[in-house]
């Protein structure tokens, strides 16, 4: 039947064995050029930005020891992901850290739950911070100095409170520790200045 439509099996002649297959193909290579331009596009911090070139540049001399280039010409794509990732799993440890800092150094009982007084200093304080540090800091700051949208995420850190099931959330309005963290990295409020 195949072959009235126009198909033909061959049939391997006796003795014939068949090929190997084909070497995969050598991975897809970024440009050094384009490493910089992605490290350059990204929202990382200098300190960041500095590990995730020294991690491509070594990356791309053991890629180039291969072909005997003394300087970084290109890295495997696959292994720029990576760094990139690893560089922003970092970026948010350390602001989520930044946060907690600042959450503790307001928390003047030290019982991991902000009173509303509590909650307004510290939150002043870091918008303060963030419209000093100018530029995306700014921008991220400046709606929210208006009371209305204060309130707004005071209430949104009392609903994560009792979402992530704090004791006593479900029964009154609470600023945890934990809350105040997830809600502020959503809203993309935290310190500009670290170095990690």
């Amino acid at each position: 039947h195949l072959r009235s439509e126009g198909y033909h099996l061959k049939r391997k002649p006796k003795g014939e064995e068949e090929a190997p297959p084909p070497p995969p193909p050598p991975p897809p290579v970024v440009s050094w050029g384009s490493v910089e331009e992605a490290i350059a596009n990204s929202d990382l911090p200098p300190h960041l930005r500095s590990a995730v070139r020294h991690q491509a540049t070594r990356q791309s001399l053991s890629y180039d020891t291969l072909t005997h280039i003394d300087e970084p010409k290109g890295v495997d794509s696959d292994e720029l992901i990576e760094i990139l990732l690893d560089a922003w799993r970092t970026q948010r440890r350390q602001r989520s850290e930044m946060l907690r800092e600042r959450f503790d150094a307001s928390d003047a009982d030290a019982d991991g739950v902000l009173t509303l007084p509590e909650f307004w200093s510290c939150l002043q304080s870091l918008l303060q911070s963030m419209l000093a540090a100018g530029g995306a800091s700014e921008a991220a700051a400046e709606p929210w100095r208006e009371r209305g949208q204060a309130e707004l995420l005071y209430n949104q850190i009392c609903i994560e409170a009792e979402f992530l099931g704090v004791p006593g959330a479900a029964h009154k309005l609470i600023i945890a520790r934990e809350a105040f963290v997830n809600v502020l990295m959503r809203r993309r409020l935290f310190d500009a200045d670290f170095s990690g």
